[in-house]
């Protein structure tokens, strides 16, 4: 994990255990013979394409705003409501359709229920600025929690936002 985590300098360490450290530990290592980086789909999926030497020179900022006024992209807020739609279905009708994440139903769970009684997300979001707006690395079912318990945040969302000089 450490050879890993050193792939990413400038990345805080919590933004890296958010993000990255669910990845790696369920596929192993982004230098291992099991998942390198290229032969694993789901990097190229969480590095939006980028290769890893464009995320080592990413600056990231903590960042804390209302989740309505952060400029997050249109794919990010259809996902969640599709979540959420989901979810409700899901209430009424007992049936699970299928995310492509396998725990997805039980985080969704849980992360209402998190909000509900603490007001705030468990984790920052992590986002990755371009252009006008905020790409959304991780944070999707905090996202989709968010929608089905409106109005329970009660104060500003933390995001890590990485920035790209280059």
């Amino acid at each position: 994990m450490e050879t890993d985590r050193s792939l990413f300098p400038l990345m805080p360490a919590e933004t890296f255990g958010v993000w990255l450290r669910p990845h790696i530990e369920a596929y192993g290592s982004l230098l291992g013979e099991r998942s390198a980086a290229h032969d694993y789909s789901g990097w190229a999926k969480e590095f939006r394409g980028r290769p890893i030497s464009f995320w080592s020179k990413v600056r990231w900022r903590r960042v804390e705003g209302d989740l309505s006024e952060l400029p997050l992209e249109q794919r990010s807020h259809q996902l969640a409501k599709e979540l959420a739609t989901r979810f409700a279905e899901f209430e009424s009708t007992g049936s699970w359709r299928a995310t492509g994440v396998t725990d997805s139903l039980q985080r969704l769970s849980q992360l209402v229920h998190y909000v509900r009684a603490n007001g705030t997300f468990p984790a920052p979001l992590v986002c990755l600025a371009a252009d006008k707006e905020w790409l959304l690395l991780d944070g999707q079912h905090r996202l989709g929690a968010a929608v089905m318990v409106r109005g329970c945040l009660a104060g500003p969302v933390v995001v890590w936002l990485g920035e790209d000089d280059i």
